[in-house]
């Protein structure tokens, strides 16, 4: 039931008489009746993690950050995208 509620999804945004709309692959549908539960499955998972030192993830309300430390914008983009990439596995 799940698969297919979570399928096929899309989200719009109209910008004047322009609408563009993209597949959503992630995430879970805003404003539905199961959206907390599917939230609190992600959530819990997301802070369960055991991430390196200098980094950690904090959850508010429908939200995650990732903060992480690092000495150059590239290697925080690194080791941002790394460990999004290894959760999201």
């Amino acid at each position: 039931m799940f698969k297919s509620y979570l399928n096929q999804r899309q989200v719009s945004y109209q910008n004047g008489d322009e609408v563009i709309s993209r597949d959503v692959e992630r995430g879970c549908p805003q404003g539905s009746c199961s959206g907390p539960l599917l939230w609190n499955l992600i959530a819990d998972e997301a802070l369960k993690v055991s991430w390196p030192d200098g980094c950690y993830a904090q959850a508010y309300a429908d939200n995650i950050v990732l903060v992480i430390s690092g000495d150059t914008k590239e290697r925080l983009e690194s080791t941002g995208l790394t460990l999004m990439k290894k959760w999201a596995d």
